[in-house]
């Protein structure tokens, strides 16, 4: 049985490292090491998602 306890608590935001005009490193370091501590289904594995918002308002994958 599934027992929602409510929506999870927002990550801090990433933290930028280097930026280039082809790509932006992002770190969560200290979110995924949270995550990872409070994972309740005990295999250490978080899933971790990038979303984009294009033209219309609709989101969509960039990274999975």
């Amino acid at each position: 049985m599934y027992l929602s306890t409510g929506a999870p608590a927002r990550p801090p935001p990433a933290i930028v490292g280097k930026v280039t005009h082809h790509s932006v490193e992002l770190y969560w370091e200290d979110a995924l090491s949270e995550a990872c501590d409070n994972n309740m289904s005990g295999d250490e594995r978080v899933r971790v998602a990038v979303q984009e918002e294009d033209k219309q308002g609709e989101w969509g994958n960039v990274y999975v």
